[in-house]
């Protein structure tokens, strides 16, 4: 659970000039890894 919010908080920072991708990563990464 911790893993994946590192993950999407580095996501997000390392694709801030494209907020809406960030967002999409984000959300895909949290759905994988919760299965």
């Amino acid at each position: 659970m911790v893993k994946s919010m590192i993950v999407c908080f580095y996501t997000m920072l390392f694709m801030r000039k494209f907020t809406v991708y960030g967002e999409l990563a984000c959300f895909s990464t949290k759905k994988i890894l919760s299965l």
